[in-house]
């Protein structure tokens, strides 16, 4: 490219776009965005920079831009992805936004009693074909719903009248439901349904059946929480080691289902300000 074209090129730069300026002087866009774009400039840097997203705007592949400025396809991509970048900056305004700072807040008391199941899905006692009361599947269904198996709470209440501990561990153990249990009023076993959040349903009160919630504590007393099938709509609340007395006297039974609680109550621990 002789002199006299190239002053000619760069005076039509301060105005016209490369493509203008290649129609004009009759010579390949190429030519004109080397001449206007040398390395090394930060102005023609930028002026090369929004060249490229100009022929972005314009449709053109990434491909055909890379071949008319003489870079890499991959360069060009890089120059359009921080343009973009910089764009949704301003627009968003980020310079304005001031440094947030963060506060821990109060850790929150546990949940008490750990089984906190909610009152719409406690099932009430009913009468079976038999007009005996279904306390072991009315407290199953409580203890099911909690860990979600519907299904299972489904299938509990086509269940009724009165059952015994052997005769249902057999029914659970022929559907598949795996399950844990203890005939000897076991503490350990109290814990380990209070502590994975599963609760059970045991033997409670003279021929009745009900659903072990977990502990309360209340100035310095532990006590056992239950759901009654009979009056589901509180909880019942036992001291410990009498209720551990007591749950034996009444045969010592207590079985939990293996499946999954609901999640704990969530709870906000930071603020910022």
């Amino acid at each position: 490219m002789d002199l006299a074209t190239r002053g000619k090129i760069l005076e039509l730069r301060k105005s016209d776009s490369i493509r203008s300026i290649a129609q004009k002087v009759g010579v390949p866009q190429t030519k004109v965005f080397r001449t206007v774009g040398p390395i090394g400039s930060k102005t023609n840097h930028q002026s090369r920079n929004s060249e490229i997203v100009s022929l972005r705007k314009e449709g053109r592949s990434f491909s055909e831009v890379a071949r008319l400025v003489g870079l890499s396809k991959r360069r060009v991509w890089g120059i359009c992805q921080t343009a973009c970048l910089l764009l949704s900056l301003s627009l968003a305004g980020c310079d304005e936004i001031a440094p947030k700072r963060a506060r821990a807040l109060p850790e929150q008391p546990p949940e008490a009693p750990q089984v906190s199941i909610p009152a719409p899905i406690r099932q009430t006692n009913w009468r079976g074909p038999l007009g005996q009361g279904s306390c072991v599947y009315a407290s199953l269904t409580t203890h099911t719903r909690w860990q979600n198996n519907f299904e299972l709470s489904d299938w509990c209440r086509k269940q009724g009248d009165g059952e015994y501990g052997d005769r249902l561990k057999k029914k659970l153990d022929s559907i598949g439901v795996k399950h844990a249990s203890t005939e000897q009023a076991s503490i350990e076993f109290l814990d380990w349904c209070a502590a994975t959040r599963r609760g059970c349903i045991l033997w409670w009160k003279p021929s009745h059946c009900c659903t072990f919630a977990g502990y309360v504590v209340r100035d310095g007393v532990t006590y056992c929480a239950i759901i009654d099938n009979n009056q589901p709509g509180t909880f019942e609340l036992t001291e410990r080691s009498q209720f551990i007395r007591l749950w034996a006297g009444y045969g010592g039974f207590g079985l939990a289902v293996l499946g999954s609680p609901a999640s704990p109550l969530p709870w906000l621990s930071y603020e910022s300000y």
